[in-house]
């Protein structure tokens, strides 16, 4: 019986060496069917698993040849190969994988990325990695990448425009400038380029000069549907609804299936929705979130977290809050105003951006990425207090949040919470793209899913357009 595995191991290594990859693969599986602890075959399996890491695109017996040169360690026969092939499957996830791969010298995809020795016709697969790791939020990694393109082939705008964005995707905005800069230096119609100038240098509040830039993109190109959104917001900022609608609509007119677009139109002219798309939540906050802390707690005097937590001891019969779910955590501060008087706290948000940020405060038990009414319909955790700082004003109808902690409540589960407050009844879109509550639509919705309001406070929730906006902290408490 031995020998005839041995036999298999073999044929299997044959074949896997002349690249019919997936022969040996199947011989493999079947030793592992009736052997599954053969420690060859596990280990063989293993790998053929690893170099085929995602579905791709690419003909079968093209993967195969790939794969094949990949393992044999002919890096360089690889890459002849695989960069005609990256014209044709740009987006191809499996290509540019082994293309990284071989340019590395090593199965990790990474910072080794930018280590091998620069050869004359890598310049463009370098640039095809940087996309890759910056799209994966390897932003550093990305950098390295197109340095080593710009380091073989030093003229290329759209290298610089791809750096830039890794840059100001970190916040580092000198750095992102500087490359957009470079890119029109080298080519002076680049649109997208003079639009990110314009993104970044709005994002420092030199507005005049963002106007400016988005006003060269739209010269570049007319139809360019972001830089007429962008300017939008800039007049939006400065109070001049007049002109932001004009560009609004413009933008919505070019790009009409832009769920973000039409979600702002619909907010400065008074059009009334639900809810915002979810895709227009999870950019904002992911644009914001390496410097949402500095931004809230200094410049806009953010104090919520305190607070909250201060109003629910006054509350609290004791001082522990038991199991704690903070919906829509963004970066951890609520989490970290309260984690003393929790017996464990569990974080949701829609933002990728805000939980990286969350995971380095080191509060929460658990993280997630996700939908809040989504997590709360599919978790099997059971939580004591539900809390959501300056969240719900970006959800609108709250009817499906109350009910879905009311169906799973089995004792006084109770939901701390703060909204943007106004007196009207209902809740209504503002030209901010925000929703703001009336206390009595809060008072409707614990009628109607059983529960008690125990606590009503207006407050200041932070700083804008240079006063306090006025919100409104509430604590009830399921009871039926």
């Amino acid at each position: 019986m031995s020998s005839l595995i041995g036999s298999q191991l073999r044929m299997a290594k044959n074949l896997k060496k002349t690249g019919n990859l997936l022969a040996a693969h199947s011989i493999y599986k079947n030793i592992l069917l009736h052997f599954p602890k053969n420690r060859l075959a596990l280990m063989f399996d293993q790998q053929l698993t690893q170099i085929r890491p995602q579905k791709s695109a690419l003909p079968n017996s093209q993967e195969l040849t790939l794969t094949a040169l990949l393992n044999a360690g002919e890096n360089k026969s690889l890459l002849a190969t695989a960069l005609p092939l990256a014209k044709l499957f740009p987006n191809d996830n499996f290509l540019l994988i082994i293309i990284a791969r071989a340019l590395a010298g090593s199965k990790d995809v990474g910072s080794k990325v930018g280590r091998s020795a620069p050869e004359p016709n890598y310049a463009g697969a370098y640039n095809i990695i940087g996309d890759a790791l910056r799209q994966n939020g390897s932003f550093d990694d990305a950098v390295i990448s197109y340095q080593k393109a710009l380091t073989i082939k030093p003229k290329v705008a759209e290298v610089y425009f791809n750096m830039g964005c890794a840059f100001q995707k970190k916040d580092a905005f000198n750095q992102a400038l500087a490359c957009y800069r470079q890119a029109i230096g080298i080519k002076s119609d680049y649109a997208k380029a003079h639009n990110n100038i314009g993104t970044v240098l709005h994002r420092m509040g030199a507005f005049g000069d963002a106007l400016v830039s988005y006003n060269k993109a739209l010269s570049a190109n007319p139809e360019y549907a972001e830089a007429h959104y962008n300017i939008g917001n800039i007049h939006t900022a400065l109070g001049e609804s007049a002109a932001a609608i004009e560009h609004y609509t413009q933008a919505a007119r070019i790009d009409p299936d832009d769920a973000d677009i039409k979600h702002t139109l619909d907010a400065i002219t008074g059009v009334q929705t639900a809810a915002p798309p979810i895709s227009y939540v999870e950019s904002l906050f992911d644009e914001y979130a390496v410097n949402f802390d500095q931004s809230l707690q200094v410049d806009l005097h953010y104090e919520m977290p305190i607070i909250l937590k201060n109003t629910m001891l006054e509350v609290q019969k004791n001082a522990s809050f038991g199991a704690v779910l903070d919906m829509g955590c963004g970066t951890g501060l609520t989490g970290t105003a309260l984690r003393d008087f929790c017996d464990s706290i569990v974080g949701v948000d829609i933002s990728k951006g805000m939980l990286e940020q969350a995971k380095k405060k080191q509060v929460y038990d658990n993280l997630t990425h996700a939908n809040i009414a989504q997590y709360l319909d599919t978790t099997p955790l059971d939580f004591d207090y539900f809390v959501a700082n300056d969240v719900f004003n970006y959800m609108g109808d709250l009817k499906n949040v109350f009910r879905l902690i009311a169906s799973r409540s089995r004792r006084k589960t109770k939901i701390g919470f703060s909204t943007e407050h106004q007196s009207e009844e209902g809740f209504y879109l503002q030209m901010s793209g925000r929703y703001s509550h009336s206390k009595a639509y809060i008072q409707s919705l614990c009628d109607e899913y059983g529960y008690t309001m125990i606590h009503f406070s207006v407050v200041n929730l932070r700083r804008e357009n240079g006063k306090f906006l006025t919100g409104a902290l509430y604590i009830v408490e399921w009871c039926t």
